[in-house]
Order: structure tokens, then sequence, then C-alpha cells
């Protein structure tokens, strides 16, 4: 602890030439960490205070050490920053009149919003912290957000830009009918935790001993990650042997193991096969099949390491039901992990497609087809038309009573934002300048952070300027676009030339060319000069 005879006042008063002083009041003065950024200051100290009328400032009570300044305010574009501020013990220490220039590079064209740092000017922004809002946001902007210079206003402008305003998600569901021979089918986890449809539970207490025909060997622990579909989202940890009775003859033995949350490294032996290891990293599923013969009635599943296993399903070689062997789509994931039993799958896709090519294939010389169409070895091209197609693939066998039928849930991501205006003046020879500030960046539903680069890709009429963010950038939440964010704000200079009289479309798209991450932006303010 500093002492308070030890501490000190900090004093200056904030100017901005050609703005009147009451408009400064309010203002904010912060001491943070020397020649680091404000918001990123978390080794050291802060203090804090508002701008008073004149523009003064008092900051009291500061321990000894090197400090930068920075101030800000509302509706002021930029911050006045000052390095290598030293405070002694026990002083006063005077800063004078300081000259804080507004950010500015020519003629303003057009405006959208106010640099105040957050959202909330724009619709839905005063209920920032109202969870769900995301569902009203394609019957409110059906065809995308446009902003038209002149004719639109701030309620024409959403508080976050989605990359994708809902959950990719499936129906759960299974393709195995009631009572069907062949097929044993386990998930396994805790005996609460939700049961796959058409799946036998097995709890981590569910023991071989009991005489129900299958369990463990010992009790284990389980996890349940409420992530990646009924089936993968619980499983039984720590390493055991799974026990079921079956009638002699050939088997297609299949394990799935893995974790929403965590990579897994887990051995399985399925029957008298050889060990195999299911390694993942997190958020990967492990799906790995064997054909084994059964004597003696029983089947062994054993699983050593991390042990993990989410489910087990064994169907017999002669079993008459059409089941696919693997199911995926170009240039996406399909959601959740492909799992042959489960009938519904979700898959996610950029904006600005308009077929979708699926790859399945089946066992047992069964076929696939969609509308009728064969599925080739190299897949086949669907058309998708609306934000949201369901796709039937169908699976027959000659020796099956009926066909199988599993179902694609394809959606598309939401379209860039755009802002259209003219200009009524010439471009010759002169620097435009675009200035974009966001009150938040952040991962969707508080997704898991991937160690991999976001990116805003802003277009001039179609000339690309990628804003890149790290990793980091994106651990802070759009919920917090009402106060208390992390604010972004980078300056795009181009050659005037590429502006037109009528007819200029200037568009915002969340993570261009990297369609399998989930960010959002909330946009504080966005300025157009030319100079």
């Amino acid at each position: 602890w500093t002492p308070k005879r030890q501490r000190s006042r900090v004093i200056g008063k904030a100017h901005i030439p050609g703005l009147p002083l009451r408009d400064i009041v309010g203002s904010v003065a912060v001491l943070s960490d020397n020649r680091t950024p404000m918001q990123d200051s978390a080794l050291g100290y802060n203090y804090w205070s508002e701008v008073g009328p004149g523009g003064h400032f008092s900051i009291a009570d500061v321990r000894p050490g090197t400090y930068r300044l920075t101030i800000y305010g509302e509706g002021i574009w930029g911050e006045h920053v000052i390095d290598d501020v030293t405070i002694d013990a026990g002083s006063v220490v005077r800063l004078g009149r300081m000259v804080w220039e507004q950010e500015v590079s020519g003629e303003t064209i057009f405006q959208i919003g106010s640099p105040t740092r957050d959202s909330r000017e724009f619709r839905g922004g005063r209920d920032f912290r109202q969870y769900g809002l995301f569902h009203s946001y394609r019957d409110e902007f059906p065809d995308g957000v446009t902003y038209v210079v002149g004719q639109s206003d701030d309620n024409d402008w959403n508080y976050i830009h989605y990359q994708r305003a809902y959950e990719i998600s499936a129906p759960e569901g299974t393709i195995v009918p009631e009572n069907a021979e062949g097929v044993r089918l386990f998930d396994f986890g805790g005996s609460a935790s939700p049961l796959a449809a058409g799946y036998e539970r097995v709890a981590n207490d569910t023991l071989y001993s009991s005489g129900g025909g299958f369990g463990l060997d010992r009790a284990t622990d389980f996890r349940d990650r409420d992530a990646g579909g009924d089936l993968q989202r619980d499983f039984i940890v720590g390493g055991a042997t799974f026990f079921v009775d079956l009638p002699d003859g050939e088997y297609d033995v299949t394990v799935i193991s893995g974790d929403a949350i965590a990579g897994n490294a887990t051995t399985v032996a399925i029957g008298s096969s050889a060990p195999v290891a299911l390694d993942t990293a997190t958020g990967e599923y492990a799906v790995h099949t064997e054909r084994v013969a059964v004597s003696g009635g029983r089947l062994d599943v054993v699983a050593s390491g991390d042990g993990r296993l989410n489910a087990v399903e064994i169907v017999a070689v002669d079993a008459a039901i059409p089941v696919l062997d693997s199911l995926s789509v170009d240039g996406s994931d399909v959601t959740p992990s492909f799992s042959a039993f489960r009938s519904d799958f979700a898959v996610d896709l950029p904006h600005d497609r308009d077929t979708v090519r699926v790859r399945a294939t089946a066992r047992s010389g069964s076929v696939v087809d969609i509308d009728g169409v064969r599925v080739p070895d190299d897949g086949l091209d669907v058309a998708v038309s609306d934000e949201h197609n369901v796709i039937e693939i169908r699976v027959t066998s000659p020796g099956a009573a009926a066909p199988s039928t599993y179902r694609l849930h394809v959606t598309q991501q939401e379209k860039p934002w755009r802002i259209v205006f003219g200009l009524d003046q010439p471009t010759a020879g002169r620097r435009a300048t675009l200035t974009v500030w966001l009150a938040a960046w952040a991962m969707g539903s508080a997704l898991p952070i991937p160690d991999e680069q976001s990116n805003l890709t802003i277009r001039v009429n179609g000339e690309p300027f990628v804003w890149t963010f790290e990793p980091d950038d994106a651990r802070g939440a759009t919920y917090r676009s009402g106060r208390g964010g992390r604010n972004f704000h980078r300056e795009f200079t181009f050659d005037a030339a590429l502006l037109t009289p009528t007819d200029n479309v200037i568009t915002l798209q969340i993570n261009e060319g990297a369609e399998h991450l989930w960010n959002e932006a909330a946009y504080d303010a966005i300025r157009l000069e030319l100079a």
C-alpha cells in the first residue's frame, strides 16, 4: 500500500480548437500503463476522472510512477494521448493547457452514428443486455441492412451486425425403426443427461453385473457439456470395459469419442481387434468402425487413456437397414459430427452460395439419392434458394423393407451490410478516408475463441479493405456494446477516384473467406471524408 502522504494529484485543462469548452464537459481523463493503449492496460494502476467546466480535470491519490494520459469524450473523434507522465511522491503535477486535436481528414460526406463508444443509438441498442434479440433480426431486416445516405436514419441500422442470426442446429432424431433387428445403439453419459433418439442409455453407474445384458465393469465419472447434440454432448470418462450380450456373428461396431471443450486421447479395443488411438482436438469427435466376429455371446469394448466413450453403435452385417457410411458438405462443417444413425444434421453456408455439394456414401452397397438423382462418388450439387433449406437424402437397399431418410438443414449466413450514397462533387486528385469505430467485436454466443484471425472486410465499390483481428481481440462481448466494452477504430484511406457521382456502395462483411468462424460486430460510428 502507498500511504496517502505519498500519493499525488494530477491536474490539467483540455482544449479542442473550434469546440466550445462546454462540449468537453463529461469527457474522461485516464492515467494508465505507460506506452500502452488505455483499454489494453492490465498490469498497472488506472486512475479516472471526468472533465469538468472549462475543460479542467483533477485526478487524486495517484501512486508514484510513469503513466500514459488518455482523454476521450462522447461525440469526439479520436483521443488525446500523452506518454511518459512522471508522478513523483506527494506532489501536485500540473499538466497545464493541453490542445486536443480532433481526428479530421477532410470534408464529411456522410456519418452514421456518433463516436460515443457504444451502439445505443441504433435499433435495439437500448436493450443491449436483452438476450435473444437476434431472433427478431430477420423479421426487422429481411433483406439485410441497407443504409441509404440522405434517406435512412439510425433506426435503419441494427445495433449488432451478425455473421449469423440463428443457431446452427438440427432436430434430434434417428433413422432406426423401433425394434429393428440386428441393431444396438448405446448413448453414454449420466443417469439424467439427455438420451439420443433411438439409443439405449449407458449411465456411468450402469454395471454389467446387474444382469441387464449390457453395462460397464466398474462405475466411472461422466461429463455433460451441453453441446454437440444429445449423442455427443455427454460421455463417460476415466476408462472402463463395456460389455454387451449379442448373438454370435459378424458386426460393424462404431465407437464415438470426443469432447466439446477439451482435447481427447482415448484408446479403444473392440473385441479381439488391436487397440486404436482416438485422438481429437477440442470440439472434435473421433468416429472409428471395426468389423468384428462375436463368439461366446458377448462383445467387449475396452476404453483406456482418457477413456471417453460418447457412443457405441453395433450393427449386424446382415441387418436390413440402409445406413450412410459418410456425409459431408464441401466448404462447411456438418453439425453435429456425422453419426450413421442420426437422421438430421445442419450445415452453414456463406451468404452468396446458391448450391451446395453434398457427398454421401452408404454401407453394404446401398444406393444414395437426392430427389431421385443418384449421388456419385464425387458428390452432387444441390440448389439452395432460401435462408433455410432442407435436403432429404434417401438410402435404399434391395433387402430393406423401406429406405432410410436423412435430412440436411442448410442455412446461409447474413448478407453483407450496405451503405448506399451519391457524391455531388469532383473526386479527381482527392483522397477519401473511411473511418469505422466499433463498440464491440466478439465471438457470437460466448463461443470458445479459436487460435486464428477473424476479419471485417469492407468493400468500397467492390475494392476490398480487410480489417484483421487477432484471437484476443474477440474476447469481449457484444452485450457490452452499450457501455464498458472493448472498442476498436480504424481509418481506411484510398484514392477518391474509386467513387462515382451516383450509386456508390460500401459493404461490410464479417469473416469473408473464413466461414467457419462466428463473430459479431457492434458499430459505434462510421464516417466518410474527402480531402
